[in-house]
């Protein structure tokens, strides 16, 4: 357990070198399957953040 404050400072951290994606990979806005494997590529070692 962290306060909100340590779990924004770590996360902002990560989001330096883990991969971003933008709004158009989500399924609100119908992610296509090229998408999902490329994140599934990127994300096998860890998470990634959609900004």
């Amino acid at each position: 357990m962290c306060s909100l404050e340590e779990f924004i400072k770590k996360n902002r951290e990560l989001m330096k070198y883990r991969p971003l994606y933008g709004k158009e990979y989500t399924t609100r806005l119908k992610v296509n399957n090229e998408q999902k494997r490329e994140m599934l590529d990127d994300l096998s070692d860890g998470l990634g953040f959609v900004i």
